[in-house]
C-alpha cells in the first residue's frame, strides 16, 4: 500500500511539473504577444515620425519585454527614436546597452558604429578607435567597410591623412553599395581634392617652367587637362604668366559617372573613384537622358535660353537658370551640367533635363574636367555596378535631341 501511494503522489508531482511548465509557456507566450503588439505599436509610431509617443510606448519594455530578442528590438528603437528627439545621452545609453548585451551581431555592430561616431564628434578618438576595433571582433561582414571607413576617420583626425585616403578607398572597395558610401565618398573626395589642389606632386603630375609665348589654354591642351586647373592650383593670373615659374601639372584621366535615382555625379581617375557630387536631374516630362556623353561646350558665366518660353537670359541675371557654369554635351547640345540658382532643389527632379549643382560645386567641377571628358549617365547607382560587373558596355547615347531640348545651346536648365 505505501508503494501504491508513493507511486500516485509522484504521479501527482509530475503531472503538476508538466502543467506548470505547460502554463508558463502559455503566459510566456501571452507576455511576448502582448509586447510584441507593443512594440509594433511604437514602431507605427516613428514610422510616422511620432518619437515621443514612440518613446513613451516603449521605454516601460527596455527591462520588461519577456525575450532578449525583444529587449534588443526595443533598445534599438529607443536609441533611434532619443536620437530623433535629440535627446543624445538617451541614445547612447540605448546604443552603449546593445554594444553590450545584444546577441545579434547586426545590432551590435549597428551600435558600435553609433557610439564610435559619438566619440568622435565629441573629440574622444581613443574611445572610437576603441568602438571601431570592436567592430571587427563580432563577425558581422555586413560591417567591414564601416570597421575601415572608421579606421580612416582615426586617421584623419590624427592627422594622417595618406593613411585614411587609403582606409577610405578599401572601404569603397569593400562595398560600393554600402549604406554608409556616400559618407565614404565624401570623406574621400576632400582628401583627394586638398592634394588636388595644392602643389604637391602625385603620381603622373609634372613640374614645368613657364616659356615665354605659354598661355593656360595652350598648357591646358598641351598636357590635356583644363587651363582653369592649372590657374587653381597654381593660383596663377592668366594674364601675366611669370617666365621661368615652376608650376605643377596635374596630370589625371577625368571621367564622370552620374546615377539618376541617387542624384549623384561621380568623378573617377581612371577606374579609381575621385569625387563626388550631389544633383538634380529632370523632371517627369523633362527627363534625363541615359548613355555616354562627351563634354564639349564649356562657359563661364552663360546666357541661358528658356526651352519653355524661349527667352533668352542674360550672363550672371537673377533668373539664369544655368548658374555660373555650362559644360555641354557633344551628343545632345542643349543637355549638359550646370550651376543653379535655386540650390534646395538639389537632391530631386526638378530640371528641364539637364544635370545641376550647386554653383559652389559646379565652379570646382569645371576646373576638374577638360573639353572631351567621358560622361556616362545611369538610372542608378545599383545599375552602375551590375554593368561594370557583367562587364556591359553602357547605354548609348540618344541619336537625336530628346523632344524637351530646344535648338541651340545652352537651352535647358
Amino acid at each position: 500500500m505505501p508503494r501504491q501511494v508513493l507511486a500516485i503522489f509522484i504521479g501527482l508531482l509530475i503531472t503538476a511539473g508538466i502543467l506548470g511548465g505547460v502554463w508558463f509557456k502559455l503566459s510566456q507566450g501571452k507576455a511576448a504577444a502582448g509586447a510584441q503588439d507593443t512594440i509594433n505599436l511604437a514602431e507605427s509610431q516613428a514610422r510616422d515620425g511620432q518619437w515621443q509617443q514612440a518613446i513613451q510606448t516603449a521605454t516601460p519594455l527596455a527591462d520588461a519585454a519577456p525575450t532578449l530578442e525583444l529587449r534588443q528590438r526595443v533598445w534599438m528603437l529607443l536609441a533611434e527614436a532619443h536620437t530623433a528627439a535629440q535627446a543624445s545621452l538617451e541614445a547612447t545609453r540605448m546604443y552603449q546597452r546593445l554594444a553590450d548585451e545584444a546577441r545579434d551581431p547586426s545590432l551590435r555592430g549597428r551600435a558600435l558604429y553609433e557610439l564610435a561616431l559619438r566619440a568622435l564628434a565629441a573629440g574622444q578618438v581613443d574611445v572610437a578607435e576603441g568602438h571601431f576595433n570592436r567592430l571587427g571582433e563580432i563577425g558581422a561582414a555586413d560591417f567591414t567597410e564601416h570597421r575601415l571607413y572608421g579606421q580612416g576617420r582615426i586617421a584623419e583626425a590624427r592627422g594622417d591623412a595618406e593613411a585614411a585616403r587609403a582606409l577610405y578607398r578599401q572601404a569603397r572597395q569593400a562595398d560600393p553599395l554600402s549604406p554608409i558610401v556616400n559618407e565614404i565618398e565624401d570623406r574621400l573626395s576632400g582628401l583627394n581634392l586638398d592634394v588636388l589642389f595644392s602643389l604637391t606632386l602625385e603620381g603622373d603630375d609634372e613640374l614645368y617652367v613657364i616659356q615665354r609665348g605659354d598661355t593656360l589654354d595652350r598648357l591646358g591642351r598641351r598636357f590635356g587637362v583644363s587651363a582653369s586647373l592649372i590657374e587653381r592650383v597654381n593660383n596663377l593670373n592668366p594674364r601675366n604668366l611669370q617666365i621661368n615659374r615652376r608650376i605643377k601639372i596635374p596630370r589625371r584621366d577625368f571621367r564622370v559617372e552620374i546615377y539618376k535615382d541617387d542624384f549623384t555625379l561621380l568623378v573617377f581617375n581612371g577606374d579609381e573613384f575621385y569625387a563626388r557630387y550631389p544633383i538634380r536631374v529632370g523632371r517627369e516630362e523633362y527627363m534625363t537622358p541615359l548613355g555616354e556623353f562627351h563634354i564639349e561646350a564649356r562657359s563661364v558665366n552663360p546666357a541661358w535660353n528658356d526651352p519653355v518660353t524661349g527667352r533668352n537670359v542674360a550672363p550672371g541675371a537673377p533668373d539664369n537658370e544655368l548658374g555660373t557654369r555650362w559644360m555641354g554635351f557633344r551628343e545632345m547640345p542643349s543637355i549638359g551640367i550646370h550651376g543653379t540658382i535655386q540650390p534646395d532643389t538639389i537632391g530631386t527632379r526638378a530640371s528641364n533635363g539637364c544635370i545641376g549643382l550647386r554653383n559652389s560645386d559646379v565652379e570646382e567641377l569645371f576646373d576638374l574636367l577638360p573639353r572631351g571628358t567621358e560622361v556616362t549617365i545611369y538610372q542608378s547607382r545599383v545599375a552602375a555596378e551590375a554593368a561594370r560587373t557583367a562587364r556591359t558596355p553602357p547605354p548609348p547615347a540618344p541619336a537625336t535631341a530628346s523632344p524637351e531640348s530646344m535648338p541651340g545651346a545652352p537651352a535647358n536648365g
